[in-house]
């Protein structure tokens, strides 16, 4: 019994590797006990959330089947071969920022990535706005969080994803929307991805547009196991 719980545990990690397959994803749901898929148990970090100016709130943890709801959709608009997701762009910080963020993440919550940007000036991509609605997140190793949208306008508009980790790893990202597959199923589909090799302390930003009805819902967020990460969305029209 303990081996199979190693090798179902083997292949979960291997859905939020890049080169993960469709067939991962029914060997993992073909292993995992019925009595597991029923419970929707947690298995992502549950967030701390702040706005610019800020205000906390906390957000309940998403359960294992949301988490095989975003991997499925996901693998869905990732053919075999395609091209690798573009890098995200570095954001010149001070020393001392680089440190507070650092800190932050050892002390396990946000980094601080929403302080930071109404104490300076706006990173590359970003146009602030008096409408700028921010969402502040933090996890270890991988992981899909919930972003909270109630206050973002309906419309079109553009929204920028800043990401900052403990260590020097290689870091993949996905801003997913909802979305059909032609049939009553809601599934969650790629607006924007980047990946790239980080810095610990290194912050990077990518601003992307999105349609009517298209905004991003949640951030899954791909690092190795143990590693302390920030990120925060920041919507903008």
């Amino acid at each position: 019994m303990a081996e199979q719980r190693q090798d179902r545990e083997a292949l979960r990690r291997r859905l939020y590797r890049p080169d993960a397959s469709p067939d991962d994803l029914q060997r993992f749901a073909s292993a995992a006990p019925r009595t597991a898929r029923r419970a929707g148990a947690s298995a992502t970090p549950t967030p701390r959330r702040r706005r610019p100016r800020p205000s906390r709130r906390a957000v309940g943890a998403a359960g294992v089947a949301a988490v095989l709801l975003v991997v499925a959709g996901a693998l869905l608009l990732r053919p075999t071969g395609a091209p690798p997701a573009p890098a995200p762009t570095g954001v010149a910080l001070s020393a001392e920022d680089r440190s507070e963020l650092l800190q932050n993440l050892a002390r396990g919550g946000d980094a601080g990535i929403a302080a930071y940007l109404v104490t300076h000036p706006s990173p590359p991509g970003l146009v602030a706005t008096d409408g700028t609605i921010t969402d502040e997140l933090h996890g270890s190793g991988p992981g899909t969080l919930p972003l909270d949208v109630s206050q973002v306008p309906a419309g079109a508009g553009r929204a920028t994803v800043l990401v900052v980790v403990a260590q020097p790893v290689h870091v993949a990202w996905q801003a997913l929307r909802l979305g059909t597959d032609g049939s009553p199923v809601v599934v969650l589909r790629p607006v924007a991805e980047r990946q790239g090799d980080q810095a610990a302390g290194a912050l990077t930003t990518a601003t992307f547009a999105h349609s009517d009805g298209g905004r991003p819902v949640r951030l899954r967020v791909d690092v190795p196991d143990g590693v302390r990460w920030g990120a925060a969305v920041v919507f903008t029209r």
